[in-house]
């Protein structure tokens, strides 16, 4: 009987961990998202549009 509790203790141990790992990490995820404020990708890109225009004259 104290093994079968034991491993249904770990085994509820173990979702729990993974479900707050999610959690967290989706946390940190939404967060450095919404911290962003400039597009990156977007100025590298007009950037380099701005480069390609610039030398075609």
């Amino acid at each position: 009987m104290d093994k079968e509790k034991a491993d249904k203790i770990q085994r509820i141990f173990n979702w729990v961990r993974f479900v707050i790992l999610v959690l967290f990490l989706t946390f940190i995820f939404i967060g450095l998202s919404k911290a962003q404020t400039t597009n990156d990708f977007g100025m590298w890109t007009t950037i380099g549009t701005e480069k390609n225009v610039n030398d075609s004259w």
